[in-house]
């Protein structure tokens, strides 16, 4: 099973629009909210944000893992503004759609730096579940309470979406920054897609 999710990765973390899977023109968003588009908030001990996904109109998702490259401004000072202290790959049950993940997620990730968050998972035990058009998909934690001026943003700079034959499709970014403290000034003009994960391809051959 680790072997089989480990491939999974790979292919998640290699391959390129070219993998069209059951996915396609699904969109990503930010929101401080798993369930609507919250695209502000306070500052706080712990502010969560989510990665939510949404299927092409007239489609649902089929959810097995993701990528995704996020960068914040400003950057974590190690001492509780701006820092990012966890990340949560939460689940739901059933026919539930609050989260996408289904079983325990195997997680890569290539940084974790003060300004700079890459990961991709695959789900352990999604197997075809395809009821949702809508979910969240990661919980991603930051402590912002101990700045002096907590207005910053986050930015999603790519993403893309491992279906369960393990095809990959890239998302349609929309609205891809949130801010915290209406730090509308701290986000970029535009975002740019970061290179791919070729340098560890070699971590996921069977």
């Amino acid at each position: 099973m680790k072997k089989m999710l480990l491939l999974s990765l790979g292919l998640l973390c290699i391959a390129g629009a070219a993998f069209a899977g059951n996915n396609a023109g699904a969109m990503a968003y930010l929101s401080w909210n798993p369930l609507s588009q919250v695209t502000d908030t306070a500052a706080s001990a712990a502010n969560q944000l989510y990665v939510r996904y949404v299927a092409a109109a007239g489609h649902t998702l089929d959810f097995k893992g993701s990528e995704i490259d996020l960068i914040w401004d400003p950057a974590g000072d190690g001492a509780g503004c701006w820092d990012h202290t966890g990340t949560t790959y939460k689940t739901s049950g059933g026919t539930t759609c609050t989260y996408l993940n289904r079983g325990s997620a195997v997680p890569v990730v290539t940084a974790d730096d003060p300004n700079h968050f890459h990961v991709a998972w695959a789900d352990a035990v999604s197997q075809g579940f395809t009821s949702c058009s809508a979910g969240a998909g990661i919980q991603i934690a930051f402590e912002t309470d101990t700045c002096a001026n907590p207005a910053g943003c986050l930015t999603l700079t790519s993403c893309t979406l491992l279906d369960t034959n393990n095809a990959v499709d890239p998302c349609q970014i929309a609205n891809p920054s949130v801010t915290v403290a209406g730090g509308t000034s701290h986000c970029p003009a535009s975002a740019v897609e970061p290179s791919t994960w070729g340098h560890i391809k070699g971590l996921y051959r069977p």
